[in-house]
């Protein structure tokens, strides 16, 4: 199943299983390791060393199949019916080439509705949603009032709860948010940038406890007190104090939100680490600015819980789901554990008797 097809005529010499699978493998892993995975598998099938040169994928075809990839997203589900809904954003810097060789922001956000226990101190965010542009932030703040009318019973809906580090456009981004007049829109700057700002105002620890007291408490005349006695202590560090004690300032309302019961953290510093920077900035600027789009698209889909592969043969083969081959396919690894000398024939006994319907490969 996973030989390569001879479409000579159309120069494409691979079928769409191989081809999902190179986009099943690129949605968790880098391309070019997601081809290489794909093509070991298609050479441990192959038999004859032509036919084994025929089977390799190199970057350049992983890049086109994944470009010209056009992935439907499944049909939405029934709204939910919620009460409170909570945001998570942030952006992720991803160097390019080919184009401008500039650096481009990812905008991220993760919509959930709270968090659940999995086990023992082990939690997740529940119905977990995530969101990407790469175009602007206003693109993701259009992307997100729609995604909430669609996903949710928006009348129903009374507050959500909005966290980030304080950047300006994730401030901006809750007056999009208050879809009607009953809704509650709440910002809260996550505990993580809090503590890190109070961290560079200071390496001394009893200090900077004393000052963590003072923020989450809401005392803000000592707070200004113990900073104007580091800057007079501290000349040469007088800057860096004062430019994270305003930091922590602009944002005092917003950390003081932190006490609202209804807020259960913000792990974005995570997210981001896991779901985008484990492909997107492993390797330096090794991404045009349409092959970053595309590879965002992908991922998104993976960490929704979305089957690539079955997207994929939906889409260009008319399959409903790859549930089929993949039950042919184990089947007859099954029968036939390592190719034989009959392989090929015993691959065409298997596709007679109705194992791989390929008539939808057209």
């Amino acid at each position: 199943m996973w030989n390569a097809s001879l479409h000579t005529a159309c120069r494409d010499y691979y079928d769409p299983l191989v081809k999902a699978s190179v986009l099943d493998g690129s949605g968790k892993i880098s391309s070019a390791q997601a081809g290489r995975m794909v093509d070991e598998t298609i050479g441990r099938r192959l038999k004859h060393r032509e036919e084994a040169k025929r089977a390799t994928i190199s970057r350049q075809t992983v890049r086109n199949i994944i470009l010209r990839a056009n992935l439907a997203p499944p049909p939405d589900k029934e709204p939910m019916s919620v009460d409170t809904l909570h945001i998570q954003l942030d952006e992720k810097h991803v160097h390019t080439q080919g184009t401008d060789d500039n650096s481009h922001e990812v905008k991220a956000a993760v919509i959930h509705t709270g968090v659940e226990n999995v086990a023992g101190e082990r939690n997740r965010l529940a119905n977990r949603r995530v969101l990407a542009e790469t175009e602007s932030a206003y693109r993701l703040r259009q992307k997100l009032p729609d995604h909430i009318t669609t996903h949710y019973e928006s009348e129903r809906l009374r507050r959500i709860i909005v966290s980030g580090d304080g950047a300006g456009w994730i401030k901006h981004s809750t007056a999009d948010l208050r879809l009607h007049r009953d809704m509650e829109v709440t910002y809260v700057l996550d505990r993580f940038h809090t503590d890190r700002a109070i961290n560079h105002i200071t390496p001394h620890p009893n200090i900077r406890a004393h000052l963590k007291t003072c923020v989450r408490q809401g005392d803000r005349k000592h707070f200004r007190d113990v900073v104007r006695a580091l800057e007079r202590d501290e000349p040469e560090r007088a800057l860096m104090i004062r430019g994270k004690a305003d930091y922590i300032e602009r944002h005092w309302g917003a950390i003081q939100n932190q006490k609202d019961p209804r807020f259960t953290g913000c792990s974005m510093e995570s997210l981001i680490s896991h779901v985008f920077a484990a492909v997107f900035t492993d390797r330096p600027k090794g991404y045009s600015r349409p092959m970053m789009t595309k590879l965002l698209e992908l991922r998104t889909l993976e960490v929704n819980g979305e089957d690539l592969k079955a997207l994929y043969l939906k889409r260009h083969t008319g399959y409903e789901t790859s549930k089929r081959l993949e039950d042919s396919h184990n089947s007859f690894q099954e029968k036939n554990p390592l190719p034989g000398k009959n392989w090929m024939r015993d691959l065409f006994k298997r596709i007679n008797q109705g194992g791989f319907p390929l008539q939808s490969y057209s």
